[in-house]
């Protein structure tokens, strides 16, 4: 009788609470569907900060931030408040996807610069009769007197929403990193995108143009476009807490090359793919989620890389000159938990998915901490 109370009193503390999103692990359980949101997702649209509740979240991750740091490995923290109809958020620790994107590209080619350091974001929402808007900046700088090592970053975001359509333009106008004997810089980068939000359906669109130049000893070394374009649809159907979704787009990835290890070049890297995805977040217990998807390339899934870049960071590239109608595998399965404990939310991704084992070694990863106001 008094197991049976305990999980009772249980049941009801947690419907009391807020159903939260979660966080990074979330978006990797879901392969990042463009329909959900998420507080990770204000970073490349921000009008979703209206749609957030007040939050205090934390991500678990390393504290590096050299070159070999990935986009999602780092520690991260957030804060979303609103006062005066106006809800404002401060982020700490995330990478800015423009400048981690140039920055992992030069490394790829064999380069050691650093990523951000200590990034900070800051965001600003707010909504009227006719419209939603957003704003957003990030900065990070570094500097070491002694080697003369260097890094900083500033940009700056705007989003609307007029009715069902959204709006977002952002610029990466300050991307530099700077060694002893070389420098980076990236500096530029913009982007938008364009989203329609049906009743069950969203489309989407976007656009990103991002320049990568370095330089050795003074004589510029690496000069490259990079520019992507994505197309796509989800359709979601939400009931009694149970979302199901499937999604695809196509994938636009080229990269021209004006200058390759201190020689120039007129080639380029272009890959089209079609992903396809499906999904669900499911509500199993009051205390309980669970989520899963699946994401393939499907029908096209071309690639042509007149350079020869170095295989890791472009998908299909080899490190020599290479031509694929039909692209290597690409099959993903992400599968996650959230344990809901009233107002506080512990999330992870299952390890089973990737590893066929779920027990106490093998159990969650990318864990996550949000505490709702």
């Amino acid at each position: 009788m008094k197991l049976l109370y305990f999980f009772s009193a249980f049941s009801l503390i947690v419907l009391s609470s807020s159903l939260a999103n979660a966080t990074k692990a979330r978006l990797s359980a879901l392969n990042s569907s463009p329909h959900l949101i998420d507080e990770q997702l204000i970073f490349s649209n921000p009008i979703d900060l209206n749609y957030l509740e007040e939050l205090a979240v934390f991500e678990s991750g390393s504290a590096d931030a050299s070159a070999s740091a990935t986009l999602t490995s780092h520690a991260e923290g957030m804060v979303v408040r609103r006062w005066k109809e106006k809800t404002y958020a401060v982020s700490l620790g995330h990478q800015n996807e423009s400048v981690y994107r140039t920055r992992a590209f030069v490394n790829s080619l064999g380069y050691g610069f650093r990523l951000q350091q200590n990034p900070l974001h800051l965001f600003f929402a707010g909504e009227t009769d006719e419209a939603n808007w957003a704003v957003s900046a990030l900065y990070s700088n570094f500097r070491d007197k002694v080697s003369g090592d260097k890094e900083s970053s500033a940009g700056l975001a705007v989003a609307a929403e007029v009715g069902a359509w959204q709006f977002t333009a952002m610029s990466a106008f300050n991307n530099e990193v700077e060694t002893a004997a070389n420098k980076f810089d990236g500096s530029g980068g913009l982007s938008a995108s364009l989203n329609y939000i049906g009743d069950n359906i969203e489309a989407f669109a976007s656009f990103a143009r991002e320049p990568v130049k370095a330089e050795v000893a003074g004589v510029e070394s690496e000069f490259h476009i990079i520019q992507t374009l994505r197309l796509g649809l989800v359709d979601s159907n939400t009931k009694e807490f149970n979302d199901l979704f499937w999604g695809g787009e196509i994938n636009t990835t080229k990269v021209d090359c004006r200058r390759l290890s201190g020689t120039n070049c007129v080639q380029a890297y272009l890959n089209t793919t079609l992903p396809v995805w499906f999904g669900f977040e499911s509500q199993a217990a009051t205390w309980l989620k669970l989520r899963s998807s699946v994401k393939q390339t499907v029908l096209v899934n071309q690639s042509r890389d007149e350079v020869g870049y170095p295989a890791g960071f472009l998908a299909a590239a080899t490190g020599g000159l290479s031509e694929f109608t039909n692209g290597p595998n690409s099959t993903t399965l992400n599968a996650g938990i959230g344990i809901l404990f009233n107002r506080v939310t512990i999330d992870g991704t299952l390890t089973a998915a990737t590893n066929q084992q779920l027990n106490l070694t093998n159990f969650i990863n990318q864990v996550s901490l949000k505490y709702i106001f």
